[in-house]
């Protein structure tokens, strides 16, 4: 009987296990595919690899490569990015140098795809880096193709020997040699002045570096005699990118122990935010300089500045009620307001910017200064306009209904961008409502983006293409402005060609906008570019007669017809429906070339030089200052005002109080630019 339970009590675990092995799903199996294909290119002998990422930049899988050049490999089903390597040389399908440029490629389930690629022209850099006669191990050696498309790296080998295989070009080199110096071949402390290393397709280029000889620099940090711990200490090059620093000890020392010779400013930053410059100054420019000598050490002792207390109050500009909601910043130090009060202490002696960030949306940022002297306490108040408002509404001009996600930009009618991100976009109603503007004097411009209308700067009674003729509204402090309604048209097109006036041949990559903009902003509002053979179309347009202006880092800007300024230029007529032609033929314009120092004579160092209209304040033309001298090119004839930084010539702090210079129509112009 027992033998008989045990058995049915057997039987019965069996059939319930498989029941529940039946009971449960199937494992569901990824559905694959393959891609194959082939590599082109490889050296006999060459070892060579295929690695798959998903588009997150996530590894998936990889394969090698046959010595036939064939490859195959298996993935789920997706979308992939394939690179191949090989003997240390990596490029992307299709024949791209980064992940972000590659090709994307879906894999089907059981689908085989295929994937051929042919290698880039390569060779290879090889070379060797020594301090004296000693190699120097572990340094990063970084290259850099001269047009900024290709970067790569590799360290010193013990013997100081590196490789790489780069892409066929031209390239700077650079080494990291530790205590945060780098130079450059040949002994170089400026990429710019780098000599250029040609990389040959199927070769090789040998190089040596000497690592430049070093000075060091020490000293020590006090307050009130006693030393400051933690205070960063940064040692900066006067006419170059060379630089250092360190940190003080518990005492207030610091020590850097190699930098390269040459004059450089010092700098220091407590740990409380405060900095000032050596000795005893709070601004770059007027700082002293110091010499650094090869095997030498400079010293540089510094005590901090003597301190005040800073009592900020804001008030209402039209009224002078008390503000009390805000924060405010005087010379590094920042603090918001407790019963209408933002109390600053150890604020350096001497006089201070003080800036005013209001938490109530009716008012504006505003700005002063303030004196301080030591042991005392320092009052302020900043007075705050109230921020004005523009609403409107949008409509279809046939029917008069209302359009929503247009989006409308107040611009200002001087220094006219449409690069500026203050916009505000119609509701269902048609309604837009822009705030935090502040009293002047705007035009509206209409961003439509809806496959039916057309973007128009906003006139009194509908339309318009120029700027010059749209409607001009003044806001007044904390006053609401009704804008005329906006009045939508049919939406039309210009295309064209941009090509070199001297040779005929298309130029690729202009930029054909409505307006100029800082190429450094990277965005000119509405534009187009051109392709590989000139051509391009600019959308959207409403149809009125528009200004369009043509960029292009090689040649001069100009405006429809070769026109130098947006008061000259020919307009385009645009009608709805239809494409009308535009083209344009560039040239390098005038020349103008020259010096950039400041009126105490010292250098300016990196900064950007601007040449506006000098009546409209349209950019005329942009460049980049290269030691202390700068190159562009301007269509002439012209009058311009030029602007480094936040400087102007001559000696000038406004675009009003600048200097006007005239452009001649060809040749060379020499402006020798001085800014405070």
């Amino acid at each position: 009987m027992a033998n008989t339970l045990r058995r049915l009590g057997l039987s019965a675990v069996l059939i319930a296990t498989a029941v529940a092995a039946t009971a449960l799903p199937a494992q569901a199996e990824t559905p694959t595919g393959t891609i194959s294909g082939q590599i082109t290119g490889i050296g006999s002998g060459e070892f060579a690899q295929v690695t798959v990422y998903d588009t997150s930049y996530g590894y998936v899988t990889a394969t090698g490569v046959n010595p036939d050049g064939s490859y195959q490999v298996e993935v789920p089903a997706g979308d992939y990015k394939l690179m191949i390597s090989v003997g240390g040389f990596r490029q992307w399908a299709h024949q791209e140098m980064s992940f972000w440029d590659a090709d994307t490629f879906t894999v089907a389930a059981g689908a085989e795809l295929t994937v051929n690629e042919i290698l880039l022209p390569n060779g290879m850099l090889t070379g060797t880096l020594l301090d004296g006669t000693t190699p120097v191990a572990g340094a990063y050696v970084r290259v850099s193709q001269v047009d900024g498309s290709i970067s790569d790296g590799v360290l010193t080998d013990p013997q100081g020997r590196f490789t790489m295989r780069l892409v066929a070009g031209d390239y700077r080199v650079s080494f990291d040699l530790g205590d945060g110096l780098t130079q450059y071949y040949r002994q170089q402390t400026d990429f710019n002045m780098a000599d250029v290393v040609t990389v040959p397709a199927g070769g090789q280029v040998e190089i040596t570096e000497t690592v430049l000889s070093t000075g060091s620099a020490s000293g020590r940090l006090t307050e009130d005699g006693v030393g400051v711990a933690g205070a960063m200490v940064s040692w900066l090059g006067v006419a170059g990118p060379e630089s250092g620093y360190a940190y003080t000890d518990a005492d207030g020392r610091y020590r850097l122990p190699r930098l390269f010779p040459g004059e450089y400013r010092v700098s220091f930053r407590l740990p409380d935010g405060r900095m000032q410059w050596a000795h005893g100054k709070l601004d770059e420019q007027a700082a002293d300089r110091f010499t650094v000598v090869a095997n030498a050490e400079t010293v540089v002792d510094e005590a901090v500045l003597p301190t005040g207390q800073v009592l900020v109050r804001a008030a209402d500009a039209r009224t002078g009620e008390p503000v009390t909601d805000f924060c405010a910043n005087v010379r590094d130090q920042f603090g918001c307001a407790e019963n209408g009060v933002v109390a600053l202490t150890k604020v350096p002696v001497g006089r201070h910017p003080v800036s005013v960030s209001p938490h109530d949306d009716r008012y504006l940022s505003a700005d002063g200064v303030v004196d301080v002297t030591a042991g005392t306490v320092a009052e302020v108040t900043i007075t705050l306009k109230q921020a004005g408002t523009i609403t409107t509404v949008v409509r279809d001009r046939r029917g008069g209904k209302p359009v929503a996600g247009v989006c409308l930009q107040p611009v200002r009618l001087r220094f006219a961008t449409l690069a500026n991100s203050q916009w505000a976009c119609s509701d269902e109603q048609g309604r837009v409502t822009l705030t935090h503007l502040e009293p002047d004097t705007y035009t509206l411009f209409a961003r439509v983006d809806n496959g039916v209308h057309g973007m128009q700067w906003v006139g009194r009674n509908g339309g318009t293409g120029s700027q010059f003729a749209a409607h001009k509204i003044t806001v007044e402090q904390g006053q609401t402005v009704e804008a005329p309604p906006v009045l939508l048209d049919r939406a039309g097109s210009v295309s064209g060609r941009v090509t070199d006036k001297a040779t005929g041949a298309p130029v690729a990559d202009a930029i054909v906008s409505l307006l100029t903009a800082h190429p450094g902003i990277g965005d000119f509002g509405p534009s187009a570019r051109t392709d590989a053979d000139g051509r391009y179309t600019l959308a959207n347009l409403g149809p009125y007669d528009w200004p369009l202006y043509f960029d292009h880092s090689e040649y001069a800007g100009q405006w429809s017809g070769g026109a130098p300024s947006r008061l000259l230029a020919k307009p385009v007529k645009v009608k709805h429906g239809k494409t009308v032609t535009a083209d344009a033929a560039l040239t390098t314009g005038t020349l103008v070339r020259g010096t950039v120092q400041r009126a105490s004579g010292e250098a300016v160092g990196d900064a950007d030089v601007t040449a506006y209209d000098a009546a409209t304040g349209d950019i005329a033309a942009v460049t980049w200052v290269t030691g202390d001298t700068y190159e562009m090119r301007v269509l002439g004839p012209a009058l311009v005002r030029f602007r480094v930084n936040s400087g102007w010539h001559r000696e000038a702090d406004s675009f009003d109080r600048a200097t006007t210079v005239f452009i001649p129509g060809s040749g060379t112009k020499t402006v020798d630019i001085v800014i405070p």
